[in-house]
C-alpha cells in the first residue's frame, strides 16, 4: 500500500492588505522576470531586490523565493535544520516606509494606498543609501531544488527524492515554491509564525 506523508508549502502573509501586502511585506526582485538572476551591472553572483526599509521582517516571499534577515539566518544555521544554504541579496532599490507601524488587522485606509498601485510603494520613490545602510543584511535561502511528480489529477514529491531535507524547493510554470519539512514548520512556527503560512503538500512513498 503506497503511504503518504507531508510536507508544507510555505507561503508569506499579507494580512488584510491582499497585494498591497505582498509588496509591504516582501518586496519584489529587481527582474521579475528571473527572481533567481542578479542584477548584472551590479554584481552577476547576488541577487537584487526593491522593497521598503529600514524594517525588514525576519523572514518573507518576494514572489514566491524566501529572503531572511541576517540575524534570522544565524538562527536557522544554529537550528540543526538540513537543506539550507543562502546567498546574498542586494539592496539595489530601497524606500524608506514605516509601513510595520500600521494597523495590520484592518483594510488600508485611502491616505496609505499609491494612486499607481502596489507597486507604486518603491517605484513611485527613489532609491535611499541612508535606509538601505540601516537593514539588516539580506540573504536568500536557496535550498535543494527538486524534481515533483504530477499523476494527472495532483502534484507531489517522492519521499526517495525529498531525503532527510528539511527545506527544499519545486519550480513550477507559476514560479518557485518553497516547502518545509514538518520538523521545519514546527521550528518556524516557534519565532516567526506572524510571517508565514503554511499549506500541506503530499509526499509518497
Amino acid at each position: 500500500m503506497t503511504k503518504e506523508r507531508v510536507c508544507y508549502r510555505m507561503r508569506g502573509t499579507a494580512f488584510a492588505w491582499g497585494c498591497f501586502g505582498d509588496i509591504l511585506v516582501g518586496g519584489f526582485p529587481d527582474d521579475p522576470r528571473d527572481p533567481m538572476i542578479g542584477h548584472p551591472v551590479l554584481d552577476p553572483a547576488g541577487k537584487a531586490l526593491i522593497r521598503t526599509g529600514p524594517f525588514v521582517p525576519p523572514i518573507s516571499f518576494p514572489i514566491g523565493y524566501c529572503l531572511v534577515t541576517d540575524s534570522f539566518r544565524k538562527e536557522l544555521e544554529s537550528s540543526g535544520l538540513r537543506g539550507l544554504a543562502f546567498a546574498t541579496v542586494l539592496k539595489h532599490h530601497i524606500v524608506e516606509l514605516h509601513w510595520e507601524d500600521w494597523d495590520r488587522t484592518k483594510e488600508l485606509e485611502p491616505w496609505q494606498l499609491p494612486e499607481s498601485g502596489p507597486e507604486g510603494y518603491l517605484l513611485d520613490h527613489p532609491h535611499s543609501p541612508e535606509t538601505a545602510a540601516a537593514m539588516d543584511d539580506l540573504w536568500l535561502l536557496t535550498p535543494p531544488g527538486l524534481p515533483h511528480v504530477w499523476d494527472g489529477t495532483r502534484a507531489y514529491f517522492e519521499r526517495s527524492v525529498v531525503g532527510d531535507n528539511d527545506f527544499f524547493f519545486m519550480l513550477s510554470s507559476s514560479g518557485s515554491q518553497q516547502f518545509a519539512s514538518p520538523r521545519a514548520k514546527e521550528w518556524l512556527e516557534q519565532r516567526v509564525a506572524e510571517w508565514i503560512t503554511f499549506e500541506p503538500f503530499a509526499i509518497v512513498d
